[in-house]
């Protein structure tokens, strides 16, 4: 399990190529966060927290599959 960094999982495949990667679900939200912040997606700041708060349901619906 790791975060979505290019060169880790270059590496990761390198030495075990028939393996799958899974993401951590702290990092897929801290990214998910990151990108409603960025300016230029133009989030209105009052939609920001509850679109984070509909996408943290989300993720942890998938848990349950």
């Amino acid at each position: 399990m790791t975060d979505d960094s290019a060169a880790e999982k270059g590496a990761l495949h390198n030495v075990w190529p028939n393996t799958s990667q899974l993401l951590c679900h702290f990092h897929v939200a801290q990214k998910e966060w990151k990108w409603l912040l960025d300016g230029k997606n133009r989030i209105p700041l009052n939609f920001r927290q509850k679109l984070m708060y509909e996408f943290k349901k989300v993720n942890k619906s998938s848990l349950l599959l």
